[in-house]
């Protein structure tokens, strides 16, 4: 339940940056970021909500999760194990959209400043199923330009990178880490190309 904490006030903020943990690096694995990002959110969310005045949330949040596990235990060992086995593959899922979304793509830093998150700064999909299946989360970009925009009105953005494919088969060629790279690092750097001297958010927060 982290997730809402982290990602609203963390990755909207942060998203490409090297600071952000749910931004994928250039040559970075699927596995290698699953680990961190599931670490880093946590971590980022409760630096958050150990700030607010109003009190940390995430102390309910946990406590919500460990009653319902305990509950289910209660009930039944198995149904406890298909619960923890079924959150599981649901975060990894999650969180593997959000290794497609930004793989690679950095925003520019200038004296420590990082540039205007932009539409660059997002892989997208025009595949038209696709964004049916994923309530129009291919046109990205346009998700964090305009953060409160209801999911219907996502609209593709001008200057945009697009995947070489749906969302759903980004996902399957991100499994295996090899592959990937070979598809998509090109992909970066042609999208990341500019004029010389620059340093991009990824280098220089490093």
């Amino acid at each position: 339940m982290h997730f809402r904490i982290a990602h609203v006030y963390g990755h909207h903020r942060r998203a490409a940056t090297f600071e952000d943990p749910a931004s994928a690096r250039l040559g970075e694995g699927l596995y290698a970021f699953l680990v961190r990002t599931v670490a880093g959110q946590f971590r980022e969310a409760w630096s958050f909500e150990a700030r607010r005045r109003a009190g940390n949330r995430l102390v309910g949040y946990l406590a919500i999760q460990a009653s319902l596990l305990l509950a289910i235990a209660l009930v039944s060992i198995r149904a406890l194990l298909f619960m923890v086995v079924a959150a599981v593959i649901a975060v990894a899922l999650l969180e593997s959209f959000n290794y497609v979304a930004h793989y690679g793509l950095s925003r520019h830093v200038t004296n420590g400043r990082a540039e205007r998150l932009g539409p660059q700064h997002s892989w997208n999909s025009a595949k038209r199923m696709n964004n049916a299946a994923l309530f129009n989360m291919g046109r990205h970009s346009d998700h964090h330009r305009l953060t409160t925009r209801s999911y219907e009105r996502l609209e593709p953005l001008s200057g945009a990178p697009a995947l070489p494919s749906g969302y759903a088969a980004a996902l399957l060629t991100a499994l295996v880490p090899p592959l990937w790279r070979r598809l998509m690092d090109p992909r970066v750097e042609a999208v990341t190309a500019g004029p010389t001297g620059g340093a991009s958010g990824f280098d220089q927060l490093s």
